[in-house]
């Protein structure tokens, strides 16, 4: 059996399973570094530990015999970071309410899961596609009846 034969199989045989291979130790070193990064820069350097932790989340799950793939950069998200932060500080904390779904749903825009069933070359199952495409937060009770403004 060659090897392009024996991985199909594995891949096969773990399709729809989930694996994490990561230990305690880089699991603490990881939020270690993290912490440091966030709290040496007055937390500023928040993204840039997010970034830190996705990577090594996504280096050690497996879903379906396949790797999650985080592809965020902290540059993009500190442009917003810069501004939601001093908000955060200055609302003692209330404004968090509002930027950590936005936090989160940057983290999902950059994770990649739909590659995970494509390369197994089975369709997509319709159990991913919230996953993938988390659906949009309306703002209905802020606005006149009938009117809807999504979170972008």
């Amino acid at each position: 059996m060659t090897q392009n034969a024996r991985s199909h199989n594995a891949r096969s045989q773990n399709a729809g399973r989930m694996a994490f291979d990561g230990d305690v130790t880089g699991y603490l070193a990881t939020r270690l570094a993290a912490a440091l990064i966030t709290v040496l820069t007055l937390g500023f350097g928040f993204p840039y530990a997010l970034v830190l932790v996705q990577r090594w989340n996504a280096r050690h799950l497996v879903l379906g015999g396949s790797r999650v793939v985080f592809g965020g950069r902290a540059s993009d998200l500190l442009r917003d970071w810069v501004v939601w932060w001093p908000c955060v500080l200055l609302t003692l904390g209330f404004y968090a309410f509002a930027v950590f779904p936005r936090v989160i749903r940057w983290v999902w825009d950059h994770t990649d899961y739909r590659a995970l069933w494509l390369v197994a070359g089975a369709p997509e199952p319709s159990y991913v596609r919230p996953l993938v495409a988390p659906a949009r937060v309306h703002l209905s009770f802020f606005s006149e009846p009938g009117l809807h403004q999504s979170l972008s």
